[in-house]
């Protein structure tokens, strides 16, 4: 009988898809690097042995269990393990009793002395994540079925330990070692003891960890499964593991990317409904960001940021070219199922402004109201997100709008703290409040409805209601409207705080604390856009200059930041197009005493809302001299170097 902690292992090890036969493979990994010298203290703790198995059945079953062929069976599958893994074995090894040790002699040594023994390794050595559950496999296929469990195979270790020890130990140690210094993520997890009892997750495992715990974590097991036959499906022949698209494996990335995708995409599509309710929790970071931001951009950016390699690198190394695929073959996979419902792409003009989807902007080709804006946008942002969904959506006496959104398993008291925070921050004149709900009709089914509450100062708050659609392959969206609605139970039930404070006037002292706290909480403060923090730099005839401070970003010697000029009248582009207040980004390197110009918005309303008119992108301007002193360059580079800490170090 095991105990606890064994049965939660092995329950762990069958719910990710491993069979009996390879969970007795990994049983006898565990028992082995249990077992294994300690690199500190060049020692074990023997009493590890006993958390998984109580000592008494351990006794009874190494007594009872095995026999002679239990030992002979396995030798050839060392063997097997120790010329796969290419385990150098000297000839003159000896037994237990000092004679010439020859039972775990390995011929291909042998055979390999005028090749290029360094490519055979590694030819062999980087599809290991094949290796290993193979030879798990076999292990599990070798034992007798009255031994057949992975207990009996946890126990076996010990048994066969014995006996190698008598006929070659060296021999034995020497393969062990192999197969336990360099196991696959995948083996490597299940079969270690800081896995097993230290920590209940698979940190430091990348890019393995991305499927196995953003997969498998709480979810269907079938999920996981699904995802490593993908992966057997796109590295090798199935049934039976006979290799097949090995050669793919070790293709530069765009080609490996080329051959992977349309494998990827069919079988993600194929199975679209086993993946829907596990998208929600991939990262956020592999949403796409905007239907301008394309995938393969997005994707580029994740294996930098996340990996730390470019699209451009080259190598030779085929080590590294099969860990670059495996990466891109997860992340794809992510970014895949991430965005199964995603409909960003029907509404071009709405963006995500964080990692975490709360905050949004949309620059708006025309003037539109606020509450055709929430049907619009809260749309969209249903279709990327399951459970629960709540968006704000206000307008400020500048005419700026602001977009917030939160989704899956958040607390409808939560949501409403945050909700109500936001609108002390920015004060607007008009606010929506949009959500997912089930109501019931009468004696009728309960129906899924999209409601949208609607405030404004000094005016009575009201509910419009429309039908709310799931669909299995377009994930969820507004339906047909269905009206005004007279059920007094929503307006007083749904955010009543936020209907208390939507009124009331706040000091600027707690206007300024509820923006300082939601900067802090999802930064950065550009995207906000609380134009009260923004400090005056200079004010004549034609317009009031801003410098935001809070924005600003230090390298070195450079430190970035934004200036606002806010016109007093209106202004027009080269196209003819109006505009009334300007956003530039600008870089200013403080030793060299020049200043570049990044970015340059043009914005239709002043302080920096309503829509935006022109969007220089990223310019690739070279940089030059500060204006002189007095002038208006001048004043915003002192600003920005007195903030660069370098400076004080001149």
């Amino acid at each position: 009988m095991t105990t606890k902690l064994y049965e939660n292992w092995i329950s762990k090890i069958h719910e990710c898809g491993f069979n009996n036969e390879q969970a007795c493979g990994l049983a006898m990994i565990l028992a082995w690097n249990l077992t294994s010298q300690n690199k500190d203290s060049n020692s074990y703790d023997p009493d590890i042995y006993w958390k998984f198995i109580d000592k008494s059945d351990f006794d009874s079953i190494s007594k009872n269990s095995f026999i002679i062929e239990d030992f002979i069976n396995f030798v050839p599958l060392l063997k097997l393990a120790g010329e796969i893994l290419r385990t150098p074995m000297p000839v003159n090894r000896l037994d237990g009793e000092n004679q010439v040790a020859e039972l775990l002699n390995l011929d291909w040594q042998n055979d390999l002395k005028d090749a290029d023994e360094n490519d055979e390794i590694r030819n062999l050595l980087f599809w290991r994540h094949k290796f290993d559950l193979l030879w798990c496999q076999k292990i599990g296929e070798s034992l007798r079925h009255e031994i057949r469990n992975p207990v009996h195979a946890f126990v076996l270790v010990d048994y066969l330990t014995q006996g190698f020890g008598k006929f070659d130990p060296e021999g034995y140690s020497r393969i062990l070692h192999s197969i336990s210094s360099r196991p696959s993520p995948f083996v490597g997890v299940f079969s270690s003891r800081y896995f097993v009892i230290e920590r209940n997750g698979l940190q430091g495992y990348e890019p393995f960890q991305i499927a196995l715990t953003g997969f498998i974590a709480n979810l269907d097991p079938k999920l996981g499964e699904q995802l490593w036959n993908l992966q057997r499906i796109l590295f090798y022949k199935q049934p039976g593991g006979i290799p097949f698209n090995l050669d793919k494996q070790f293709l530069p990335l765009p080609e490996f990317i080329e051959f992977s995708l349309p494998l990827i995409a069919d079988f993600i599509d194929g199975n679209r409904n086993s993946f829907l309710n596990t998208g929600k929790l991939i990262a956020s970071e592999y949403l796409y960001r905007s239907s301008e931001f394309q995938p393969f951009d997005q994707f580029f950016d994740l294996l930098e940021e996340r990996y730390g390699f470019s699209d451009n690198l080259n190598t030779k190394e085929i080590a590294t070219s099969l860990i670059i695929n495996v990466v891109s073959f997860y992340t794809t996979c992510c970014i895949k199922i991430r965005n199964i419902t995603n409909k960003i792409s029907i509404l071009p003009t709405l963006r995500m402004l964080d990692d975490v989807g709360l905050l949004w902007a949309r620059e708006l080709p025309l003037n539109q109201n606020l509450r055709d804006e929430a049907v619009l946008c809260f749309d969209v942002m249903l279709s990327w997100r399951f459970g629960a969904s709540w968006a704000l959506f206000i307008e400020t006496d500048h005419g700026f709008f602001q977009r917030a959104y939160v989704g899956d398993a958040s607390s409808y008291s939560d949501v409403e703290s945050l909700f109500s925070e936001i609108c002390i921050a920015y004060s607007p004149v008009k606010c929506v409040v949009a959500f997912w709900t089930h109501r019931q009709h009468g004696v009728e089914a309960v129906k899924e409805e999209v409601v949208f509450l609607n405030l404004s100062k000094d005016e009575i708050p009201f509910v419009e209601v429309f039908e709310g659609l799931s669909d299995v392959k377009l994930g969820r969206s507004i339906g047909e409207y269905i009206g005004l609605s007279d059920d007094s139970k929503i307006t007083s039930s749904y955010f009543q705080k936020l209907q208390n404070i939507f009124n009331d006037q706040f000091s600027f002292e707690k206007i300024n604390k509820k923006q300082d706290e939601l900067i802090q909480l999802f930064p950065p403060s550009i995207n906000w856009n609380f134009v009260n923090r923004l400090n005056l730099l200079i004010e004549n005839d034609e317009s009031v200059t801003y410098i935001d401070t809070e924005s600003a970003i230090h390298d070195d010697f450079k430190t970035s930041l934004y200036l606002l000029i806010d016109y007093k009248n209106v202004q027009k582009t080269s196209e003819g197009l109006e505009f009334l207040s300007t956003k530039l980004l600008c870089e200013y390197d403080c030793k060299n005493k020049t200043r570049r110009f990044v970015s340059i918005k043009m914005y239709e309303l002043s302080m920096g809302s309503g829509c935006c008119v022109h969007d220089s992108g990223l310019l690739s301007a070279p940089a030059s001299e500060v204006p002189s002193k007095g002038n208006v360059g001048y004043m915003a580079w002192e600003i920005a170097c007195n903030l660069n800490p370098s400076m004080k170090s001149i």
